[in-house]
């Protein structure tokens, strides 16, 4: 199966974990957050050919006629995001970029504090939260069992899906969300001996980027 026609494009930089946490400076508490069913969810590894990394994308399903995506293989489970066929508006939708999506640990936002970034690790692709603080360590939220391009990102244990709700309205954007603490969480990593920077790969400036053709989405812009 070729994949080549959904390239998003992204600005991503080199990433390491260092060993070390502190709490965040106090982030914005009007926003709260509320359940939906996971089910309807799944987060996927992109290409950037252009810039030689990935981003993630969540992609989700509007209805119940399970037509938005389709998975195949395991370790890694491969998406194919074929609501780009056909006029899925309605049907489905997807995030990609921080516009969309963010992380909230134990009831706190943490998006102006920690990025959600994907690096290559030990032949697994790894997706971080990586803190604006030079010196805290990045957290690890979910991984692939693979490093291949459109791999489906599983999310540990401890981490789901929710939909953040301002003033009682639930609002698009989503949140990578754990119950724990910072303090909680550690490092999970460090035994590994950190995180080596993003895995760079030859850029081909040949390659489209996404379209949607006939659902008018661009999953290169929120």
């Amino acid at each position: 199966m070729s994949f080549l026609r959904f390239l998003p494009a992204a600005i991503s930089i080199p990433l390491l974990l260092s060993p070390s946490f502190s709490a965040p400076a106090q982030a914005s508490y009007r926003f709260s957050q509320q359940n939906i069913d996971q089910d309807d969810y799944v987060l996927m590894a992109t290409p950037d050919r252009r810039q030689g990394n990935r981003r993630l994308v969540i992609l989700e399903e509007l209805g119940d006629q399970d037509a938005c995506w389709k998975e195949q293989g395991n370790a890694p489970t491969l998406i194919d995001p074929v609501m780009l066929d056909f006029d899925s508006r309605g049907l489905c939708d997807y995030r990609s970029n921080a516009g969309g999506y963010s992380i909230r640990v134990a009831g706190k936002d943490l998006n102006w504090y920690y990025q959600l970034k994907i690096v290559e690790h030990n032949g697994e692709l790894l997706l971080l939260g990586k803190p604006e603080t030079k010196g805290e360590a990045s957290l690890l939220i979910g991984r692939s069992h693979g490093a291949e391009d459109f791999a489906k990102i599983e999310l540990l244990p401890g981490w789901k899906l929710t939909q953040r709700v301002y003033k009682g309205q639930a609002l698009k954007h989503l949140y990578l969300t754990t119950d724990q603490t910072l303090a909680q969480i550690g490092d999970p990593l460090q035994s590994d001996g950190g995180i080596s920077p993003i895995s760079i790969r030859e850029p081909d400036a040949d390659q489209p980027r996404w379209n949607a053709g006939h659902g008018a989405l661009n999953f290169g812009q929120l």
